[in-house]
């Protein structure tokens, strides 16, 4: 090796386990969403999986009693079904026992909601920080230009980043434990 001459260090192997690992699939992402497709024996386990806490669900009893209200808990060890209900008087809260249940009717869920919010909260900084990094002296377009720029950058980032959160789109069904 001549005198002032540096040796590069070979990264060519780093970066390969770099990219094989952002490549490969993740066990623990695959194995979270593989299991609502498989209905499970238990009634309530599988109503646990599609239905979240706050939502709309209307329970049928086996008596014949139908009970609407808001998903408050599933307690799997208890096996109890707890729902808000709301009506002139206010809030109550009623538990079933979850062998009592005949079926879970859920509604839709759609998943733009957090999009939305992400989207208007994104457009929010990206103009505040585009009219900053563009504002040179007193020239106003330049500082507008940066905004919108930012605003449209930043509403998109914003709608990917909620809409990555939200809890995804269901259509309406029904979960039907059985006959007694």
């Amino acid at each position: 090796m001549k005198r002032n001459q540096r040796q590069v260090p070979d990264r060519s192997a780093a970066l390969f386990c770099a990219l094989a690992l952002l490549v490969s699939p993740s066990p623990g992402i695959a194995d979270e969403f593989a299991t609502v497709d498989t209905a499970p024996e238990d009634c309530l386990v599988h109503a646990s999986l599609v239905v979240n806490p706050g939502e709309p669900l209307t329970i049928q009893l086996f008596d014949g009693r139908r009970i609407d209200g808001k998903l408050v808990s599933f307690d799997l060890e208890k096996r109890l079904v707890t729902m808000e209900h709301w009506d002139e008087l206010g809030a109550s809260r009623s538990r079933t026992e979850a062998d009592e249940v005949q079926r879970y009717e859920y509604s839709q869920r759609s998943g733009n909601g957090l999009g939305v919010a992400g989207a208007f909260l994104g457009s929010v900084v990206g103009v505040a920080i585009g009219w900053k990094m563009t504002k040179n002296g007193d020239e106003f377009m330049a500082g507008l230009e940066g905004a919108a720029a930012g605003g449209v950058i930043g509403g998109g980032l914003g709608y990917a980043a909620g809409r990555g959160m939200s809890a995804g789109d269901r259509p309406a069904g029904a979960i039907t434990c059985g006959e007694r």
